[in-house]
């Protein structure tokens, strides 16, 4: 009996043994699937959170292009409700925008959303020191797993962003440049307003003037202010040529509070990443340069401005819509053969209502002293052509919004051609957004422009622009006649004010060849010893040109300098552009957030 009992201890020993050992098998088996579960649930979230950031940003994506073909974006999302449900919470179950997703089974919502309440303001731009307008929409994603997945009815994935689309008027500044700029008067000038660069800035005056910046100066972060490559002290850009001795410029406060970099370059484009244009389409712009210049360009045709266009591809859509023709309210076109076509933009011919405004010769050679050779003029009389408009249009949504496009044919480096405007002074337009000219080609402005019944009902100046390939401020007695003459003939009559924000182009410095700087973006061609030139609005820099090439002459035998010039930033220009000027654009994902 002993024996039997003490097998059967043992025996109910091993059974307990086995148990204890099955109950912890059992254990460590439920313990590892709870983490296999566990890894195989946080591998699937993590998935599923990559699909819904890749549908973010494809959502962000095509909202960006939108808003740069010129859809307001408080209208993006009826515009993309195709892709995505109109509202706070997504509901349609959608095609992952990648083919990878697809195939995966991932199941995938959108929603859009946009409340003009709280969702769009004017003011200062966040983050910045520009005032503009801010519009939000906030788009919502969530990701399942597919049908057939173990975790369908347990893992969802939901985030969302708050993208953000800032518009300001280009005008932000006194004086601003894409590119490096300089900027070393012979006599004494002050700057009211901000200048600012793409680039790097070197900015002097002659020794005995006064170069003198009241406001902010931003050069571009990688770029420097009156400094070389060494962090050595210069007053003029490196690799430039050397001339008479210069000071630097007054701070009107000092140059500690006044100077700044600018984090990222400004976007002089409404949005458009020229980098990435010239890899896109090489055969409308071989190089950046091109890219900004686009805006005074008609669409390309095979011409000289485009001779490698591929017609097959078309215009690219969102430089389509940022180009000054495509925005004017009245097209002019100048003709080879010395006709003038006066059309709407669906291509009304509407000649016959602008007769007179033409004056004199189609493409009538003028010698321009800075060119060294004739340019084929056409005079524009602005007096008879605001009338002209004023009687052809009636208030309503087809009413004249500001902008005119004047298409100089066939203007090239071989055959510059430009426009002459006259009898400027009242250029106010008629719905109180100004008035806008463009030309392709050179513009020359003789006499006083916007300087008449400048100031609209509320203060603010009547807002108005000029942009060309150049500019060239003539006084109010110019006389054709005289442009070959020496500059003993070219004497200017008195002082000139043009009352404009103005966007141009200058040919570029070299090591044997100066660019002339700001002082000199708007050209002369006459003797202004005595004579003041005032500049009332904004000064920029957008192109290096390319219809108007010759190099920059000091002053002497093309002009004689003025014994002023004053550059006033017009800050009305910020919250009045002009008609269909161009906009700094800027876009941002917004924060990001789970909900």
């Amino acid at each position: 009996m002993h024996l039997k009992s003490q097998s059967g201890s043992i025996l109910l020993s091993t059974l307990s043994f086995i148990i204890l050992l099955a109950v912890a098998a059992a254990s460590i088996l439920e313990l590892t699937m709870n983490s296999y579960k566990l890894t195989m649930r946080n591998e699937m979230r993590a998935q599923a959170r990559s699909v819904a950031e890749s549908e973010l940003e494809s959502v962000y994506f095509q909202w960006v292009t939108q808003i740069m073909a010129a859809i307001p974006a408080a209208d993006t999302p009826a515009i993309l409700s195709p892709i995505a449900d109109i509202g706070d919470i997504p509901i349609t179950i959608q095609p992952a925008f990648l083919a990878t997703h697809r195939n995966q089974g991932w199941v995938v919502r959108r929603a859009i959303s946009y409340n003009a309440a709280y969702d769009y303001f004017d003011g200062i731009i966040p983050g910045t020191t520009k005032q503009g307008k801010v519009t939000y929409v906030t788009v919502r994603i969530e990701v399942l797993p597919n049908a057939s997945s173990f975790f369908r009815n347990e893992l969802a994935v939901r985030v969302g962003r708050r993208f953000a689309s800032s518009n300001t008027s280009i005008f932000q500044y006194g004086v601003f440049y894409q590119g490096d700029l300089e900027m070393a008067p012979g006599n004494d000038v002050t700057i009211t307003g901000d200048v600012a660069a793409n680039g790097s800035i070197y900015m002097a005056s002659s020794a005995g003037y006064h170069l003198t910046l009241n406001k902010q100066v931003r050069y571009l972060s990688g770029g420097y202010f009156n400094q070389d490559s060494l962090g050595n002290t210069v007053l003029r850009k490196p690799n430039t040529p050397v001339g008479g001795s210069l000071v630097p410029p007054v701070f009107g406060t000092s140059q500690s509070t006044q100077l700044s970099v600018l984090s990222e370059p400004e976007n002089l484009l409404g949005g458009v990443d020229a980098s990435e244009m010239v890899i896109r389409r090489p055969d409308l712009f071989p190089t950046e340069n091109d890219v900004y210049r686009a805006a005074i360009l008609p669409p390309p045709t095979a011409t000289d401005e485009y001779p490698g266009y591929n017609s097959s591809l078309g215009d690219d859509p969102t430089i389509n819509v940022s180009r000054m023709y495509t925005r004017a309210g009245l097209r002019i076109t100048v003709n080879t053969d010395g006709t003038v076509v006066f059309t709407k933009p669906d291509g009304t011919n509407v000649s016959g209502s602008y007769a007179g405004v033409v004056v004199g010769a189609v493409n009538n050679a003028f010698y321009d002293q800075r060119e060294g050779r004739n340019v084929g003029m056409t005079t524009i009389d602005m007096a008879t052509l605001m009338t002209a408009l004023q009687s052809n249009y009636i208030a309503g949504p087809n009413d004249f919004n500001g902008a005119i496009y004047i298409n100089v044919k066939s203007s090239s480096a071989s055959t510059p051609r430009g426009v002459k405007i006259i009898n400027g002074a009242n250029v106010t337009g008629r719905k109180g957004n100004g008035t806008t000219i463009t030309t392709n080609g050179g513009m020359y402005v003789q006499g006083d422009f916007n300087t008449t019944s400048a100031h609209l009902s509320d203060g603010s100046t009547n807002p108005a622009m000029i942009m060309a390939d150049q500019i060239t401020a003539l006084s109010a007695g110019w006389s054709d006649t005289n442009a070959g003459s020496p500059i003993t003939s070219r004497v200017a009559t008195g002082s000139i004010n043009i009352n404009a924000g103005i966007l141009t182009g200058n040919t570029a410095a070299t090591t044997t060849v100066a660019s002339g700087g700001a002082q000199n973006l708007v050209r002369y061609l006459e003797n202004w010893n005595g004579k003041t030139v005032t500049i009332f609005g904004s000064l920029g820099r957008l192109f290096e040109s390319k219809s108007f090439e010759s190099p920059f002459q000091q002053p002497g035998v093309v002009y004689g300098k003025p014994a002023a010039r004053n550059f006033t930033f017009d800050a009305s220009l910020i919250k009045h552009p002009p008609a269909g000027s161009p906009t700094t654009t800027a876009f941002s994902r917004g924060s990001f957030f789970v909900w």
